[in-house]
């Protein structure tokens, strides 16, 4: 692995400016291991309307792929 290595992307809703999502995986060498931070950030006209299902849907998404990542890690190891 390159440490720093980052995969991203930004998607649109329609009309890019409208709702953009860039979603962003970095992942970092340690001594245990790799480390995975993902992350999203939201621009554009809807973002204001539907921030509360971002903060609760996306923020959910997030841990339940974490953890069936983690699981998959986890399984290969053993």
């Amino acid at each position: 692995m390159v440490d720093g290595a980052v995969l991203e992307w930004l998607g649109h809703l329609g009309v890019p400016g409208l709702f953009d999502g860039r979603h962003r995986f970095e992942l970092t060498a340690t001594p245990a291991g790799t480390r995975l931070v993902q992350s999203e950030s939201f621009s554009g006209l809807l973002v204001r309307p539907l921030r509360g299902f971002l903060d609760g849907g996306t923020l959910a998404g997030f841990r339940a792929m974490n953890d069936a990542l983690r699981g998959e890690v986890l399984a290969r190891r053993s």
